[in-house]
């Protein structure tokens, strides 16, 4: 019986904590604004280079390996999941920001200048910008973080 009150209770928190977000629809990706072109292998590496630069504690230490070989896939994120200054920069009125994404392998030193390992990356654009990142990590996709 307790198991079964946990379980309706973890449904029900993962049920809030989502926001209630379900896929955009196929209206909604037929109209999405990514912000500007595809981005060129110039704007994509700049990208790249920006994030190691910004999110790693040892930019120097850095080795990329590009999984989706510079092809870009398309993603939305809910808006409940983006910082506010991210809303306002890029006018989010809808319920998604629709982004451009490129994935890597990311293996740079940690605080204990051991190397991580290398952990699966997913950059975000919005046109040229890069505006955030995912790590696969312990087999699930962790939260946005944004720069």
């Amino acid at each position: 019986m307790l198991k079964k009150i946990v379980l309706v209770g973890a449904l029900a928190l993962t049920a809030v904590l989502s926001g209630c977000a379900s896929e955009p629809t196929k209206e909604e990706w037929a109209a999405a604004n990514y912000g500007g072109p595809v981005m060129s292998a110039d704007q994509l590496a700049a990208g790249w280079r920006y994030f190691v630069q910004t999110a790693l504690i040892d930019p120097d230490s850095a080795k990329l390996q590009m999984i989706t070989g510079g092809r870009v896939e398309r993603t939305a994120i809910y808006k409940n999941n983006l910082p506010d200054a991210i809303k306002a920069k890029f006018n989010v009125s809808g319920n998604w920001l629709y982004v451009r994404t490129s994935d890597a392998i990311v293996n740079a030193k940690n605080r204990m200048g051991g190397y991580t390992g290398g952990i699966k990356t997913k950059l975000a654009f919005y046109g040229a910008t890069p505006i955030g990142y995912q790590e696969f990590t312990e087999g699930s996709w962790r939260p946005w973080m944004f720069f």
